[in-house]
């Protein structure tokens, strides 16, 4: 029986902590707390037409884009928690010295305790991918397709640019013509039905929308995000954490290009209080399975003198750990234990 439960223990081990350890030695950590900002931006492209000097003589209006240009504008920052083993808080079970009979043991992928004769653990902590502290944008730029300017015969032939201007905005004129009379049915040869109405008038305004285009220029917008990743939650005062540039989007914390970006964090240690799990002085028999108490943490971010996150987080690393009773695990006592792995905290208890 013994032997039953050993191997039914050590088979809730994750490969890597199977390695770490000897056969008859089961290990398992608190969980620690990471931070990740995701921040969220706005890249606006902007690129001049080669008649944008014309716009106002052609086409009545100054809105033209009259240089390139790229700008970048940070939207808001979203705070995640990322959960990682806890390598300064590590616990071992001699199971020659505490044989785990009767009793299963579950860790998640990080060798985090999960839970005690628990039957089917959640692993609900499992992040769904790695980021690296300054990580890529999260969305790839897409592949500029180069254009070819919606130019006729006649305006190729033209010996200026004033010139092209001119007949283009004439073949604009034209086009919009052309939609007006067969909206008005005033045409010789009328669409056969609705969808082809449609067809036609949106290849219509396709030209249109390429030529005008040549004197307005145009303007495109993608929202992008990227992870920031702090790995230390300690008390912080007013500083950089990465700075934001106005024509490169986010840069390194000492990258004078951009405006910084500051992080106020103030830890509250969790201190140890009365709890219903506590254990009365007399009974000296403890269990080695230990529970967390996690502390918390207050982060402020600010931009340019405005805040952009003022949030309250739970920190597993900022608690205090205290072990359960034994008594709980007598042979007669089936009990059932759940843990929050983020927290190390316990979630339910059932006999």
């Amino acid at each position: 029986m013994k032997h039953k439960s050993l191997l039914t223990a050590l088979l809730l081990l994750p490969i890597f902590t199977l390695r770490a350890q000897s056969p008859s030695v089961l290990v398992y950590y608190m969980p620690k707390t990471m931070i990740e900002l995701d921040v969220h931006y706005t890249v606006t492209t902007e690129e001049q037409g080669i008649f944008y000097q014309y716009s106002q003589r052609y086409l009545g209006t100054d809105k033209a884009v009259s240089a390139n240009s790229t700008t970048y504008t940070l939207d808001e920052v979203k705070l995640h928690r990322k959960t990682i083993a806890d390598t300064a808080r590590c616990y071992t079970i001699d199971l020659t010295a505490y044989p785990l009979e009767n009793m299963t043991v579950s860790l998640n992928s990080k060798g985090i305790l999960e839970g005690i004769n628990i039957e089917q653990p959640t692993h609900s902590d499992q992040t769904g991918h790695k980021k690296d502290p300054m990580s890529k944008p999260a969305f790839d730029k897409p592949k500029e397709k180069t254009a070819i300017p919606p130019y006729m015969e006649e305006q190729l032939m033209a010996g200026s640019i004033a010139k092209m201007a001119e007949m283009t905005a004439k073949q604009i004129y034209r086009i919009r013509e052309t939609r007006m009379n067969i909206l008005a049915g005033d045409v010789d040869h009328v669409p056969a039905d609705g969808e082809a109405m449609k067809l036609v008038l949106r290849e219509l305004n396709k030209q249109e929308e390429a030529l005008t285009a040549l004197f307005l220029g145009t303007r495109k917008t993608r929202h992008l995000h990227q992870t920031v990743l702090i790995d230390s939650v300690a008390d912080t005062e007013h500083q950089v954490i990465f700075r934001f540039s106005q024509f490169a989007g986010i840069v390194a914390k000492d990258d004078l290009s951009g405006e910084p970006v500051y992080i106020d964090l103030q830890t509250q240690p969790m201190t140890i209080v009365s709890t219903r799990y506590e254990v009365p002085k007399k009974q000296a028999l403890m269990s080695p399975f230990y529970f967390n108490q996690p502390g918390s943490a207050k982060v402020l971010l600010s931009y340019q003198n405005k805040t952009l996150l003022d949030k309250v987080i739970t920190v597993a690393q900022l608690g205090t750990v205290q072990p359960l009773p034994q008594s709980w695990f007598d042979k007669n006592a089936e009990t059932k234990i759940w843990f929050d792995t983020k927290t190390g905290a316990i979630k339910r208890i059932a006999q």
